[in-house]
């Protein structure tokens, strides 16, 4: 007995094989694979049945903030057991100098 696949089985994969839509905000993800922010906050949040979740790392912010020099960034970043945040700054850089208040804030968060 031989049976037509599924609706929903055809409409994902002519989802997956057509070109990404344009929209206002530029190319799209097919709706089929899209997921909101709320989901993957959700997924990430949660183990999957049978598995233990990870220990949640603490976060230290503005307590942790140093400046360092070149000869120091490889044993202080590259070298490091725990993720590492640098902020490249250049006082002659206009880019850096208008993002300078939002890195300060996130570092006081």
């Amino acid at each position: 007995m031989s049976s037509a696949p599924s609706t929903t089985a055809s409409t994902i994969a002519a989802s997956i094989h057509t070109p990404f839509s344009s929209g206002p905000r530029g190319a799209r993800l097919p709706a089929a694979l899209r997921l909101s922010l709320a989901q993957l906050w959700s997924a990430g949040c949660r183990a999957a049945p049978g598995r233990l979740a990870r220990p949640r790392a603490r976060v230290r912010c503005g307590a942790a903030a140093r400046f360092i020099g070149q000869g120091e960034f490889p044993a202080e970043v590259l070298e490091s057991e725990l993720p590492v945040l640098v902020d490249f700054v250049a006082d002659w850089c206009g880019p850096c100098r208008l993002i300078a208040p939002v890195v300060d804030w996130a570092s006081e968060v």
